[in-house]
């Protein structure tokens, strides 16, 4: 990108390509005086755009050193988050794997994340055919009923249905009446 400094010093090196131009006419007509005023004007031009080429260059190395230090800073970033990315797919595939194990075995695994011994696998079994037992066993005492903690649309049209008609106990049994059933509920 050009700077309007450096649009400035390309103007002056065509403007002095045509100072030189004049000067050497000038020369060849026999005008020496005018020739040497132009010249040492070329010479304080040259010398300015000289500084200014360098007070560009000095900037230009300034702005070349930032940048290059923000480009390892960003470099550095991006092997940090690239390293981070590693450590969680390695965690995910050992959860993974862990995973994959408790559902092939039933159970937990060993805290060391090897094979559960058939001691552990036979616990493990022996310990959920009870936890199926027991709720397989589990009805609710005579005289209850499993129902949703919310109201299904049955169960609130049933009650819709008896509006005006009864008490408030034969809308409660309307309601109980339209509830789900669920498996082990036998009423």
């Amino acid at each position: 990108m050009t700077t309007q400094s450096g649009v400035d010093v390309m103007k002056g090196m065509t403007d002095i390509r045509l100072l030189v131009e004049v000067i050497r006419s000038t020369t060849k007509a026999g005008n020496r005086p005018l020739a040497n005023h132009m010249l040492i004007t070329i010479a304080g031009t040259i010398e300015a755009q000289a500084a200014e080429i360098i007070a560009l260059r000095s900037a230009n190395e300034g702005l070349t050193a930032t940048l290059e230090d923000e480009q390892v800073a960003h470099m550095e970033t991006l092997d940090l988050l690239r390293a981070e990315r590693s450590r969680v797919a390695e965690a995910e595939r050992v959860g993974i794997e862990r995973a994959a194990k408790v559902a092939k075995h039933g159970c937990l695994v060993p805290p060391d994340g090897g094979e559960p011994t058939a001691a552990e696998i036979a616990l493990c079994d022996e310990i959920a055919s009870r936890i199926s037992a027991l709720s397989a066993s589990t009805e609710p005492p005579a005289g209850y009923k499993l129902v949703p903690v919310e109201p299904t649309q049955e169960m609130s049209n049933a009650a819709a249905e008896t509006k005006g008609q009864m008490s408030y106990a034969d809308v409660y049994r309307a309601m109980l009446a339209a509830a789900p059933k669920f498996e082990g509920d036998p009423k």
